[in-house]
């Protein structure tokens, strides 16, 4: 038994349409401590945040916050807590913020 399939109503548009689409998220890659604090500076340009709203909304200090924007270096439970705020996603953190966690 033989089953016909009418494909003529797709095309390279429609064929995909009822498909799920995924929002991309944007990964950042800082593998130093001066990539870290550019990335965190453009964030808060962005997002035109004082340094304090960001300590306060991260639960940080006002120090943690500035040292990520000037220097890229906080403890790691602090960074993560910033880049929470700042909707940066990263998949490694520069080896400098270790020695920070300790």
């Amino acid at each position: 038994m033989y089953t016909t399939l009418d494909l003529s109503q797709y095309n390279d548009v429609t064929a995909y349409a009822d498909a799920v689409h995924r929002p991309v998220v944007h990964v950042d890659y800082l593998p130093t401590p001066q990539a870290v604090a550019r990335r965190v500076r453009e964030a808060v340009d962005d997002r035109h945040l004082s340094m304090e709203q960001l300590a306060k909304d991260a639960h940080v200090s006002i120090q943690a916050a500035y040292s990520l924007r000037d220097s890229g270096l906080a403890s790691l439970s602090e960074a993560r807590r910033v880049f929470a705020v700042l909707d940066i996603h990263v998949h490694a953190y520069p080896v400098e913020m270790v020695s920070l966690s300790l």
